[in-house]
């Protein structure tokens, strides 16, 4: 019996096909240099969709309504 049950809890969490954050809004953490409190000089972010068009990728600093840099 308990064996029946853990295959289907297993079936069940295998059956599922999920996607994580397909919003059109993320936030990422703060970027840091690896060392002695520098600014950050060369940083890359990857980002990944399953969009087959180009698309622009606005980025702001901390809390600004300042657009920082487009993508």
């Amino acid at each position: 019996m308990r064996q029946k049950l853990l295959l289907f809890i297993i079936f069940i969490m295998v059956s599922f096909t999920g996607f994580s954050q397909l919003s059109d809004l993320h936030y990422l953490p703060p970027l840091k240099q690896g060392g002695n409190n520098q600014a950050v000089t060369q940083q890359k972010i990857y980002l990944s969709t399953p969009e087959t068009t180009a698309f622009t990728v606005n980025i702001y600093q901390g809390t600004s309504t300042a657009l920082f840099s487009t993508a």
